[in-house]
């Protein structure tokens, strides 16, 4: 924008004057160079805020949290016997990080509570050749 079409804005601004054609051809400019220099600064400001949400992040409490202490809210957390909806909630459980993963492996309690069922096919023992 030039000095003469702040000018022209201020007066208008503090006026009730309606702008004449060509005031309005040039203020509808400016609105659209603004509307895309607008543009460009959110575009600016997601990436900045992206870059802000990382660095949060890191500094994450859950990161500093003792290992021990997460086994044991993990074998608390989790059923004894590990029937189906256990399972998933292990595979769940599992797979929110890399370090729940590894600290899910560290933990017996979790793994010898596994209940397989065998699946509904009837085996005839009597048909298998001796």
């Amino acid at each position: 924008m030039n000095s003469s079409c702040e000018s022209t804005i201020s007066t208008l601004l503090s006026t009730n004057r309606s702008p004449t054609l060509l005031e309005s051809v040039s203020i509808q400019t400016d609105i659209n160079v603004l509307l895309r220099e607008k543009g460009h600064l959110e575009a600016r400001l997601r990436d900045l805020n992206a870059e802000l949400q990382k660095r949060h992040a890191i500094l994450s409490p859950l990161r500093r949290f003792p290992t021990k202490l997460l086994r044991e809210i993990f074998s608390t957390m989790m059923p004894s016997i590990l029937d189906e909806k256990g399972r998933r909630q292990l595979v769940d459980l599992q797979l929110v990080c890399r370090e729940w993963r590894d600290t899910s492996h560290l933990v017996n309690g979790l793994w010898s509570g596994i209940e397989v069922l065998p699946s509904h096919t009837v085996i005839s023992y009597e048909r298998i050749p001796t």
